[in-house]
């Protein structure tokens, strides 16, 4: 509850008290408790309470964290993976400030919009100058004057009294004056006469005076009147307001941006933020529905799918009870439905109407049209059912799309080509596939650098159609890359990030075995188990329902000697979850020929086909396999 909702007047309630709201968040979050102590309000009374949260002013959050004592405050500097004594010094200054604006108790004093402090949050991110800064001495006197209104209330009224006694004196001593002047001669008549025409035209003054306030208070009452008409369109933009300054919040959340940093106290932050947003938000299905969507995008760049999974379900039905007929928002939420679960029928269907309600609200060229080719494009391509011609047609008009709205050096269109090379190699045009995939990676590069995270799934797919096609060493080359890629960027312990990170070396050894230099795989299995060594350092949190994650401890190794590979191996395996009978392609290269294709009469080896083996796992709805060189083993595209 904000303070001027605890005045109980309704006329100063709007949308800085959101800001208020999600300043006691922030603060909770940052100090481990809220900003006053909620047990101690309830045994004060209603009216106790009200006037607490209307004058007295909370502790800073970096004063309240070094009031914790003995396991309390070690407890909530464990959880955010922060010494203490560190925490203290990070909250003290623009975080401190930030906040305080937030709970200032004059409203105008608090941001003005979610955007507000959202740059301000920015801003110190950016090591800039931030707008929060202490109030001044006129504000303190101000608070001082509402905390004892009454003492200055009776003061002024005491001070008035004196003003009026003192001029009610000197008039009656004037007309005494007067009337004893006007009884000795004619001038004092005369100027007794022009006192009255002086009172007359005072009189006048008054009388327009009060007239002129007429028209003021006419103006205030019209202008308020403006004001509640405004209300009702404010309250419909809050719920917008909010879910942007989430958006805002969680921007390179995902394990690309975060480069390998654990993000245990980003899932705490955002496990905390679904909890109190289900009971916060539960009058408000609008504002909880566009904020659990940006929270479980989130999960997904996490690489959490289970929670993932679970929101978008919930988003779901929010939005079917609160959107009837064509929608915007309800087409997303149908379209991100069918990235979830394994009936690929009924996610098919879905995908399908959301395509046409956004053709029906947007017409056949935009943004949300092509995306939604891409996501059913990817059923047809990955649900067993071999429709590539018709899904080829969806993705190419989803590049043009693309390339028409946001142009060719776009990550969406590079996308789009990496999609539609798995489509054509599945329908055996190996060199349209290869030329679609070359796209892909030169536009990858071309808007976000030579290396970088995105060019993981189409630098490996590149490697492995050069593989079956014996190209070998263009092949190897792309695998390094590949390899480059993984320890620059993906030192995660979640399923795809291990897909990505090791995918590469494995196809890096069945390339050296294809080309007749076995000895030099070990090599590269004592590179990747001293990666995984590594990367197990950084991030030695295991994600909840991942159970093909790796058992780090057994990892975690300084020096593996040759002797040690073939266990190396074989526990490598056993941890992901790699398939004994499909293993890792290794026996269907060595018996394909160095001519590759040509040799093997054009018939595509069972590992390159796009069924998934029987072994595969389902992991956010799609089909995965960790084992082996299977094109479609990589992470589904209808959630990229």
């Amino acid at each position: 509850m904000s303070p001027e909702q605890a005045e109980m007047s309704g006329l100063d309630v709007d949308t800085r008290s959101d800001i208020y709201s999600l300043g006691v968040l922030l603060y909770e979050l940052l100090a481990g408790s809220t900003p006053f102590d909620g047990q101690e309000l309830m045994s004060q009374g209603i009216d106790a309470m009200r006037k607490t949260i209307r004058e007295t002013e909370p502790p800073r959050p970096s004063t309240r964290f070094a009031t914790l004592e003995g396991e309390e405050l070690t407890t909530t500097a464990k959880r955010r993976s922060v010494d203490k004594s560190k925490l203290v010094s990070q909250l003290k200054g623009d975080i401190d400030w930030i906040v305080m604006k937030c709970l200032e108790k004059d409203r105008t004093r608090r941001y003005d919009t979610a955007n507000g402090l959202a740059a301000d949050l920015n801003r110190h991110l950016n090591n800039e100058p931030v707008v929060a800064r202490p109030p001044s001495a006129a504000y303190k006197f101000q608070k001082a004057f509402r905390r004892n209104r009454l003492a200055f209330t009776a003061g002024a009224a005491i001070a008035a009294a004196l003003v009026v006694g003192i001029s009610l004196s000197v008039w009656q001593a004037v007309r005494a004056t007067h009337a004893t002047r006007a009884a000795v001669s004619a001038r004092q008549e005369a100027e007794a006469s022009e006192a009255k025409a002086v009172a007359a035209q005072a009189n006048e003054i008054k009388l327009r005076e009060q007239a002129e306030q007429s028209r003021a208070r006419e103006a205030e009452l019209r202008a308020k009147a403006e004001a509640s008409a405004k209300a009702a369109k404010a309250e419909a933009t809050k719920s917008k307001q909010v879910s942007l300054f989430m958006e805002e919040m969680l921007k390179g959340a995902g394990p690309s941006a975060a480069l390998g940093r654990d993000t245990t106290l980003l899932r705490e932050i955002l496990d905390k933020a679904t909890a109190r947003a289900d009971t916060a938000l539960k009058d408000q299905p609008e504002a909880l529905a566009q904020l659990l969507s940006k929270i479980a995008t989130t999960y997904d760049s996490l690489g959490d799918h289970k929670k993932h999974n679970v929101l978008t379900r919930e988003v779901y039905q929010l939005r079917l009870g609160l959107n009837k007929g064509d929608n915007p928002d309800l087409a997303d939420a149908m379209l991100n439905m069918g990235s979830v679960g394994t009936n690929y029928v009924a996610r098919e269907a879905l995908i399908r109407e959301a395509l046409a309600m956004n053709q029906r609200l947007n017409g056949s060229n935009n943004l949300r049209v092509a995306k939604a080719n891409v996501r059913l494009a990817s059923i047809l391509i990955y649900n067993q059912t071999n429709r590539y011609a018709e899904a080829e047609s969806l993705i190419r008009g989803a590049i043009a799309m693309h390339t028409e709205l946001v142009g060719e050096t776009n990550t969406e269109v590079a996308n789009d080509y990496d999609l539609l090379a798995n489509d054509l190699w599945s329908l055996t045009r190996t060199n349209e596939a290869l030329q679609a995939v070359r796209r892909s990676i030169q536009l990858h590069q071309a808007s976000e650098g030579v290396i970088n995270p995105r060019l993981i799934y189409p630098q490996m797919d590149y490697g492995w159609m050069l593989l079956e096609t014996g190209d070998l060493k263009t092949a190897e080359r792309a695998f390094r890359v590949g390899i480059a890629i993984s320890e620059k960027y993906f030192a995660s312990v979640n399923l795809e990030a291990r897909y990505k990170r090791e995918g590469a070396f494995d196809g890096l050894e069945q390339v050296l075995i294809a080309q007749g230099r076995s000895s030099e795989t070990n090599a590269v299995e004592i590179e990747r188990q001293n990666f995984l060594a590594r990367t197990a350092a950084i991030a030695p949190v295991e994600i909840a329902g991942d159970t093909n994650a790796p058992d780090i401890a057994a990892l975690v190794v300084a020096v593996i000697s040759p002797d040690d590979l073939g266990a190396a191996r074989s526990l490598r395996r056993s941890r992901a979850g790699i398939c004994p009978t499909h293993g890792e392609g290794t026996e269907s290269l060595e018996a394909l020929p160095s001519t590759g294709r040509a040799a093997a009469g054009n018939r595509r080896p069972e590992w390159l086909s796009p069924v998934e083996p029987p072994c595969a796992q389902s992991v956010s709805g799609q089909a995965r396999h960790d084992g082996g060189p299977h094109l479609q083993a990589r992470p589904a595209r209808a959630a990229d």
